[in-house]
């Protein structure tokens, strides 16, 4: 399942990793050129959201994601119960 076609739907940004390169690309939402760090920061933020957004959905529907990578635990002090951060 790709992700980014979920991110799709939401205009971006998107996050993809080429394992045979090792590469992680990042493709942002403005021009390079008017790239700051708070603005890849934000970018970066968007992007985890969507992962845990995703989990949640999949998770939701009985289907669990088992990665190492990002670790994903129910709040239970929110008041919304189906709330998952990233960590």
């Amino acid at each position: 399942m790709n992700a980014n076609l979920w991110f799709a739907e939401n205009g971006g940004p998107y996050l993809c990793y080429e394992s045979g390169a090792q590469s992680l690309l990042l493709a942002l939402r403005f021009p390079l050129d008017d790239a700051t760090p708070e603005k890849l920061e934000n970018e970066i933020e968007v992007v985890v959201k969507s992962m845990e957004n995703l989990y949640l959905v999949l998770h939701n529907q009985g289907i669990t994601l088992e990665n190492e990578h990002m670790k994903i635990e129910e709040i239970s002090s929110s008041d919304n119960k189906h709330y998952y951060a990233g960590r």
